[in-house]
């Protein structure tokens, strides 16, 4: 395959940018990761699992997240070994990009639901101007400069939107066994150990760093960062819990929590929409509408549906994309992508084959008790679920004694 400069992959040579590893482009690509990461998994799952957990819930959430990310870094220790983990693994971590587009389109459209006709057309409007940089930027340096400009006006909007929703830090009032926290901790653990491992959009900044840099931006990116974005949201967290609860947000928070959204839906989608093509493709305006739209459009249909089990339908939605990132992904890379004894990864060969039957598998048979634990919030659930997908490794292939 033939690369070009402008648009390199995470198997292409270092920019320039990223060879010299100064201090400045560390921190660049710090802020370009903590804004990777930033899905609506981080603009919303805080506010919902406080609701739920109280501040336990937030911490159960933020710290495996936040080390999970940072530890790719470290366990990817050199360029190399991030390149070659893309290529291995480039089919699955494709299909990661068009979920994780799909899972932020969606959440744009049950948004817009939240404002009044007007202030959804403005909010569409933004977000079509805020992606088009990004689907036309042809150079890392620019998409660089652009995460910072975006991090820099998301991370304000968050904090007007904090200040304005009031900052409270609340004592946990709530059993973590009783509530089902303690049965849902294991799940985050092993959804954000895992998962980042499939994100064209890490791989490729740890194949652009040299080994020390890397650790470095990885553990600034997402312990200093993407932690600072995350707490906000948390501290915002009233205005979210009453949208998802089948209120409206305030008009009077509004304004910052739309220009937040709009920023990192922007940034997430037309990142991971660049990974999708061609690297000679000019522009990616046609494939990033032909992903962003129908989503959207069925998450704003979620508004119509009923409530089920206690939840806005148009929660049901978003808890079954996060099923995905709790059960396909992590299981994909915890079966396959690590090596087994004799040192085979992937898919290829039978080996593979047998190997992608049994995360199929296990993935089949742990799906009923996710569904109890994320959908019906029978959180005691999740347990026979994780044992599944974590024991399952015991039935890959193991090399012949000779």
């Amino acid at each position: 395959m033939t690369s070009t400069p402008s648009r390199p992959t995470p198997t292409t040579a270092h920019t320039d940018l990223a060879t010299r590893a100064s201090p400045l482009a560390v921190m660049l690509w710090a802020i370009y990761l903590a804004c990777s990461w930033t899905w609506c998994i981080g603009m919303c799952m805080p506010a919902l699992l406080e609701r739920d957990f109280g501040w336990l819930g937030f911490a159960v959430f933020a710290i495996p997240n936040c080390i999970g990310a940072a530890a790719l870094g470290w366990v990817l220790a050199t360029p190399e070994a991030a390149a070659r983990f893309a290529m291995t693994h480039r089919a699955a971590a494709r299909a990661f990009s068009l979920v994780t587009i799909a899972y932020q389109a969606y959440f744009l459209g049950l948004l817009l639901t939240f404002f009044p006709p007007i202030y959804a057309a403005l909010l569409a409007g933004l977000f079509l101007l805020a992606l088009a940089p990004w689907l036309a930027a042809r150079s890392i340096g620019r998409v660089l400069r652009l995460a910072a400009a975006t991090y820099a006006i998301s991370l304000a909007a968050a904090a007007v939107l904090a200040f304005r929703a009031g900052l409270v830090l609340e004592s946990p009032t709530l059993d973590p066994v009783a509530t089902g926290l303690l049965w849902l901790a294991p799940v985050s653990l092993f959804g954000f150990a895992l998962c980042p491992y499939l994100d064209l959009t890490f791989l490729r900044a740890r194949a652009s760093l040299p080994p020390a840099p890397g650790r470095a931006a990885f553990t600034i990116g997402f312990c200093v960062f993407f932690a600072a974005m995350i707490l906000l949201t948390y501290l915002a967290r009233g205005s979210l819990q009453a949208g998802f609860s089948g209120g409206a947000i305030l008009l009077t928070l509004a304004i910052p929590y739309a220009v937040h959204a709009v920023c990192q839906l922007a940034f997430t989608i037309g990142l991971h929409t660049r990974e999708l093509l061609p690297e000679t493709a000019p522009s990616g305006s046609r494939l990033g509408l032909a992903l962003v739209l129908p989503l959207a459009a069925v998450g704003a249909l979620a508004a119509m549906g009923p409530s089920l089990l206690g939840l806005d339908f148009r929660e049901i939605g978003y808890r079954v994309f996060l099923a995905a990132y709790g059960l396909v992904f992590p299981t994909y890379v915890w079966l396959i992508a690590i090596p087994t004894r004799d040192g085979h990864r992937g898919v290829a060969g039978p080996l593979g084959r047998k190997k992608l039957r049994i995360a199929l598998a296990a993935v089949a048979i742990a799906t009923p008790a996710f569904t109890m634990g994320f959908i019906a919030r029978e959180e005691a659930y999740l347990i026979p679920g994780i044992l599944v997908l974590v024991l399952s490794r015991l039935a890959l292939p193991r090399p012949r004694v000779c």
